[in-house]
């Protein structure tokens, strides 16, 4: 009896802990600083490597999130509409793209597409505070060695997430984040190469139901076999949408 009661009195309490995870819509500004790059004599500046991704229907200046128990879903205001869905059950990361016949499935088993756990990365809290949309926030740097550094500013008390949800989401160290800031971040800046920096800033969050038809996923077939070895050699998995 001691047993099935302790059993009940568990399966509350997880229960209880997986209802506070925040469940709505998160909006973030997006903005792009571009050091100029030389090839020999020739310069190509930040506007117009900009101007291309416009051109290449690339260029996004808000991406939406929205989250529901362990799974989200982004959308990037990009011409090409592109979305990604994260299923939890599956542990897979699905990126869509308008008119585009095909889906690219990344396993959230990996760190990256690659599947590289840089030795010289480093997970940390930092003694560094901002203020985000009228929110008080702590940071996370995370550290790639030279190749890339990203920070992570959150609130424990806003777009709180039980980090169990997220636990097998290696990709991109998600849940060790998540472990470290219980809640979703509400500005994300990326620092690549020391070249581009990509800064995702909160400007409007709300408590929301979110229909699961958001996070369904279309039939798929298998893609044309030169196209899907291609694409496993460069780390993803692709699959051809049913018309």
């Amino acid at each position: 009896m001691k047993k099935i009661l302790f059993g009940i009195f568990t399966a509350i309490i997880c229960s209880l802990s997986y209802g506070q995870s925040f469940e709505g819509k998160l909006i973030y500004k997006v903005e792009f600083d571009i050091k100029p790059k030389e090839i020999g004599d020739f310069k190509i500046s930040k506007e117009q490597i900009i101007e291309k991704m416009k051109k290449d229907g690339e260029f996004y200046d808000s991406v939406s999130v929205f989250i529901k128990g362990g799974n989200y879903a982004k959308i990037a205001n990009t011409n090409l509409e592109q979305k990604a869905i994260y299923k939890s059950n599956l542990n897979k990361i699905y990126s869509f793209q308008k008119d585009f016949d095909y889906v690219t499935i990344t396993d959230a088993n990996k760190y990256n597409s690659m599947n590289i756990d840089f030795k010289e990365r480093k997970i940390e809290k930092i003694d560094s505070s901002k203020i985000i949309n009228g929110i008080s926030c702590n940071g996370i740097r995370l550290s790639w060695g030279k190749l890339a550094e990203e920070y992570y500013f959150y609130n424990t008390e806003t777009a709180k997430l039980n980090p169990q949800l997220f636990k097998k989401h290696n990709f991109e160290y998600l849940n060790e984040i998540l472990e470290l800031s219980n809640s979703y971040p509400l500005e994300i800046i990326k620092i690549l190469n020391n070249s581009i920096t990509i800064k995702m800033t909160l400007i409007d969050i709300s408590k929301e139901p979110i229909d699961d038809k958001l996070f369904k996923l279309p039939e798929f077939e298998k893609a044309e076999k030169d196209y899907a070895e291609m694409m496993l050699e460069m780390g993803f998995e692709v699959m051809k949408i049913k018309n």
